[in-house]
């Protein structure tokens, strides 16, 4: 069902739509949106595209202690980390968990292994997804911002397909780390995760190209630590608090 379908059918997205034709400025954060708003947009209003942001800061410059997190963590330095980052809630996020398992399965590798942080009612449909990777899989929760700061400059790579993702704010933090990223193709993600710039971006539902996607940045040291300043860079550059002020105050007038 098209956006204009639900705007006859759902009065709530009739309301949209009529605060969105008489607005003389109006901003989306991914071009899907716009993609979506255009046709409500009359010919002499502006529509503006504000990508998601995040106070960079706290990001850049942490302190990287990876003998701290393994012992904090329990996970062995000698081996590549994934990180997953994400609520663990039915719907889109198991979905995205259940992809991940299914991904990391197809990989077969042993010298990798798999933080996941983040907790909720799902847990144990998490768990059972990711369970054949048991043993090279560690659950620890929801942990506070400043652990997960010092978590995500110590990782390898971040490993979120994103089901229905609209842009995913920790794949901004992850990047901010100085984090290549590993996701998939669909909704917002293009617009916060910069295909072979900043990581490398899957058909939705491929898990055999996010195996292989992973499996070629471990291989591929280089590319790995280009991806890794490509990304720091995105962020520190056009993804910041200011970025986002410079693009308001050139769009109000």
């Amino acid at each position: 069902m098209n956006w204009l379908a639900l705007l006859v059918q759902e009065p709530g997205h009739q309301a949209a739509g009529r605060a969105i034709a008489a607005a003389d400025l109006v901003f989306c954060m991914t071009r899907l949106d716009m993609a979506c708003v255009q046709p409500l947009i009359r010919a002499e209003r502006e529509l503006v595209f504000l990508p998601p942001f995040l106070d960079a800061v706290p990001f850049l410059g942490v302190e990287q202690n990876r003998k701290r997190v393994a012992q904090i963590y329990g996970l062995d330095p000698s081996k590549y980390w994934l990180l997953a980052v994400g609520m663990m809630r039915r719907g889109d996020k198991l979905r995205s968990y259940q992809r991940l398992g299914a991904a990391l399965r197809l990989l077969d590798r042993d010298d990798i292994q798999l933080l996941v942080l983040g907790d909720g009612a799902a847990r144990g449909q998490v768990v059972e997804a990711l369970s054949p990777l048991r043993d090279r899989t560690k659950l620890y929760g929801a942990v506070s911002n400043s652990k997960l700061r010092e978590v995500y400059c110590c990782c390898d790579l971040y490993t979120w397909p994103g089901v229905g993702e609209a842009y995913g704010m920790a794949y901004l933090e992850a990047q901010a780390s100085g984090l290549p990223v590993v996701a998939g193709n669909e909704r917002g993600i293009p617009d916060v995760v910069l295909d072979g710039r900043t990581g490398l971006l899957t058909p939705p539902g491929d898990d055999v190209a996010f195996a292989r996607a992973i499996g070629r940045l471990l291989d591929d040291v280089d590319l790995r630590n280009k991806l890794s300043r490509g990304a720091q860079d995105f962020v520190s550059r056009e993804r910041t608090v200011q970025a986002a002020a410079n693009l308001l105050g050139k769009a109000i007038p």
